[in-house]
């Protein structure tokens, strides 16, 4: 049970740090997430078509997917949910194609 509740803290504040990092180009509330066996994406307009990126943080090794304009995923390992920080730019580039800017 503990494992558990850590692991949903650990979501929440990957949610949290991800939605942190758009640059206004998208409203925060526009952003929510939707959770699969193995992985929580974070998405906009609740559509999941238009994945901003996909955390895979239940193994081991934790893993962030960035999605490519052909909506092609490239999983990268992370070492730990801070290290989401250095995705900005290609979150943001997501986020804002998703927006139409």
């Amino acid at each position: 049970m503990k494992a558990n509740l850590y692991f949903q803290e650990e979501q929440h504040e990957a949610f949290t740090l991800v939605k942190n990092i758009l640059d206004g180009s998208v409203k925060p509330d526009r952003v929510s997430v939707s959770e699969a066996k193995t992985y929580m994406a974070i998405i906009m307009d609740n559509n999941s078509h238009r994945t901003i990126c996909r955390l895979y943080l239940n193994a081991k090794q934790k893993y962030i997917g960035t999605i490519s304009e052909r909506k092609v995923e490239t999983r990268t390992s992370i070492n730990s949910i801070d290290d989401i920080v250095s995705f900005s730019n290609v979150i943001n580039e997501t986020a804002r194609r998703y927006a139409g800017l």
